[in-house]
């Protein structure tokens, strides 16, 4: 048991855990009529959690091994825009049916993702390009394919069936997209503490030289590991064309940032060697707290983003700061 409630519960968990209900409750009174925790907000709020979390993971198994993914966004939307125009072309004459356009739409979303993630890796792995550089470069490629493909515009046309059976259904009063995610990632997270996909992340972030020596396919691997996090972003791609049944090709320039953001809030260190999936998932909500929390209390947007710089800035130097100590 303590094996597995270290990593739960380490890093910045429990004060990020803390600051989330501070909020909560900071934005619950400060609304209009208890606006924040009506039945409605908190299903948005949950639905585009369901994408953010898919990401966050992805960037915290990145992290793990001391690289990084800038083109989350463009994976996503790249994911959903060709399942998208697949999708289109199958409802031409009519709406074929849930039973044949979700497994399409998930099928397609996550083999494009996927492909996306290997492209990633090879550049990292293989040719050894810094990942910063590596995926600054991926992510002008896949939004600009996806442009190329849409002709810069969102797609439209595409079956309902997707969002009536999955993107606005809910079950016991949560989203069904929310739900799948939480599975989604449980899967991924016992995966990562039990089996040696985790083990070789972890010791390539400590010590890339040191797991080399101790016979680990470090170029395997990394390719190994930004594929699995392109599925995942295929995977968001294709909540976001569900909810929707549109793509959003201007909507996710800052998803990476949010990712990023979530992934070192909960204690995920930017420099390698240490994951923690809930603290990441606890920081990504934290974002979306407070989102929402300054819209309904009528703040412009970009406050939030403000905010969340803050917050980063804060949890880098924390980080930094126990490096350091590590380190003497």
């Amino acid at each position: 048991m303590d094996r597995f409630r270290r990593p739960l519960l380490g890093g910045n968990t429990l004060w990020v855990l803390g600051l989330n209900v501070l909020l909560v409750i900071v934005f619950q009174f400060a609304s209009a009529n208890g606006a924040f925790l009506n039945p409605i907000n908190i299903q948005a709020i949950l639905t585009t959690y369901s994408q953010v979390m898919m990401l966050v993971i992805a960037q915290t198994m990145l992290l793990g091994a001391a690289q990084i993914d800038l083109s989350q966004g463009a994976t996503a939307v790249l994911s959903s825009v060709v399942a998208g125009v697949v999708l289109v072309s199958m409802g031409a004459g009519a709406d074929p049916g849930p039973q044949i356009t979700l497994p399409v739409l998930f099928l397609i979303a996550i083999a494009v993702g996927l492909l996306a993630g290997v492209i990633n890796g090879v550049l990292v792995g293989w040719f050894r390009i810094n990942s910063l550089v590596a995926t600054l470069g991926t992510l002008g490629i896949y939004l600009g394919t996806a442009q190329v493909i849409t002709n810069g515009e969102n797609l439209y046309g595409v079956p309902l069936s997707i969002q009536s059976a999955f993107g606005s259904v809910y079950l016991w009063r949560v989203p069904l997209s929310t739900l799948v995610a939480a599975v989604v990632v449980a899967v991924v997270w016992i995966q990562f503490r039990r089996g040696s996909f985790g083990t070789h992340t972890i010791a390539i972030g400590s010590s890339e030289k040191a797991a080399v020596r101790n016979g680990i396919d470090t170029r395997w691997h990394m390719v190994k590991l930004y594929a699995v996090a392109g599925a995942l972003c295929g995977i968001a791609g294709a909540f976001d064309l569900a909810r929707f049944t549109t793509t959003d090709i201007g909507g996710h320039g800052n998803d990476a940032l949010a990712a990023i953001s979530g992934a070192v809030i909960g204690g995920t260190s930017l420099f390698g060697g240490k994951v923690y999936f809930f603290g990441a998932l606890l920081g990504a909500l934290l974002a979306l707290i407070l989102q929402s929390g300054l819209v309904i209390l009528r703040f412009p947007p970009f406050y939030q983003v403000i905010a969340i710089g803050f917050i980063l800035i804060l949890a880098v130097a924390i980080d930094s700061f126990r490096n350091r100590n590590e380190m003497r």
